[in-house]
């Protein structure tokens, strides 16, 4: 069960972090 919950909570983070790393590029290449 604990390893479950783990996964779950990496595939979240990947997830957010993916789209973090996105927005951050977009307003990076936005200034440039």
């Amino acid at each position: 069960r604990w390893n479950f919950v783990l996964i779950v909570g990496n595939g979240l983070l990947g997830q957010n972090m993916s789209f973090f790393i996105k927005v951050l590029l977009g307003d990076f290449s936005r200034q440039l």
